[in-house]
């Protein structure tokens, strides 16, 4: 598995911000999650098992109900299977 690691230094995050996880190993998400946890973030996590089940959601193309204005933050595997994360962002 390839990780970007990408730092933001933000005073505080966003309180109503989504966190949205793109990963086909579902342990890794959970090791993911239950740190992102531990670290004190009590925003709302959800898990996707790859890039395009991500922009599904984001183009409103799936089963799964976006939110109109909200934030989200993208934590996105590089090598995932079906949408990998550089070719989904690319």
């Amino acid at each position: 598995m390839q990780w970007i690691r990408i730092v933001l230094v933000l005073p505080k995050m966003a309180p109503d911000a989504n966190i949205l996880i793109a990963d086909d190993d579902a342990g890794h998400a959970r090791l993911l999650m239950k740190n992102l946890q531990r670290s004190g973030l009590q925003n709302p996590i959800d898990r996707f098992e790859n890039g395009q089940q991500v922009l599904d959601f984001l183009f409103c193309r799936g089963n799964r109900t976006r939110i109109n204005k909200t934030a989200y933050m993208l934590l996105l595997e590089c090598d995932a299977s079906g949408c990998a994360g550089v070719t989904g962002m690319g």
